[in-house]
């Protein structure tokens, strides 16, 4: 993988693999995976891979809210999946979505002031959000916790789970339902030198917006990755911050159980 993309890997997902405590200090998360993918990224648009999970009936229940994914139990331990770039989830556009919560504290004068500096209107929020919300934070640092809107907003500073909770804020706050969604994003890539791919996994955290009567994944964290040609990017949820309250570490605690400790044999599945 090229360097640069490497270094951002390293800069914005640190974070990405959840917290026990939101005062911890985050790590990175890169999960180790095994590939051989005969497609150039350009022509790819479903991987399929086997993974082991903590709770494979937990995890094929989570994974039934986005129903595109398909998803097979192999045995005890192992689930086989076909997932494609953007999974499609078929869930209730509830009021919460679009509430102030502690986590996403509209009401609050750094978030206000954050949101008032915003453009007015986002022709197109499924790449309009997550671009502002890439530029705006400046620091893609992972010496945080899981800051809430107002800290993000003052400090422009932070790592995936930031940058999905100012996307999700910022939505919210121009009428756009929004939630949270942890899991694991693969990152696959064309080798230089060759027509083949090959694929990465790192625990991640990005947004959904309810936008033209589907939810629609946004990711600001790897806005700038995502215009790679070379490169192609596969969500995997492991659910959603279901508290958005003073307890969500709760939430983060359950994504963290049901991230898989492996990929294997990523391949194409068009």
């Amino acid at each position: 993988m090229k360097n640069s993309v490497i270094l951002l890997l390293l800069l914005v997902l640190s974070g990405a693999s959840y917290f026990v405590d939101a005062q911890q200090r985050t790590f990175l998360s890169e999960i180790p995976t095994t590939s051989t993918i005969e497609l150039s990224t350009t022509e790819l648009e479903k991987i399929g891979f086997e993974m082991p999970v903590h709770s494979p009936d937990t995890a094929i229940k989570i994974l039934a809210e986005w129903p595109t994914i398909q998803v097979k139990k192999l045995d005890e331990t192992r689930l086989g999946i076909l997932l494609p770039k953007i999974p499609l989830a078929d869930s209730e556009v509830i009021l919460a979505y679009s509430e102030e919560s502690f986590v996403i504290d509209l009401s609050e004068p750094e978030t206000q002031s954050f949101v008032s500096r915003a453009p007015s209107a986002f022709p197109d929020p499924t790449d309009d959000l997550a671009q502002y919300v890439a530029n705006y934070i400046t620091d893609t640092t992972s010496i945080h916790g899981f800051h809430i809107a107002s800290k993000v907003a003052k400090q422009k500073s932070g790592d995936c789970t930031e940058h999905a909770v100012l996307t999700t804020t910022l939505a919210r706050s121009h009428n756009i339902p929004s939630r949270i969604v942890l899991g694991t994003v693969i990152v696959v890539h064309t080798n230089n030198d060759s027509e083949h791919a090959e694929a990465q996994a790192f625990g991640h955290a990005w947004s959904e917006i309810w936008y033209d009567n589907q939810w629609q994944t946004v990711d600001a964290a790897l806005y700038e990755l995502k215009q790679e040609e070379d490169t192609a990017l596969f969500y995997l949820p492991t659910g959603t911050l279901q508290d958005e309250g003073p307890a969500f570490n709760f939430s983060l605690v359950s994504a963290l159980q049901l991230l898989p400790s492996k990929i294997d044999q990523v391949r194409a599945a068009n």
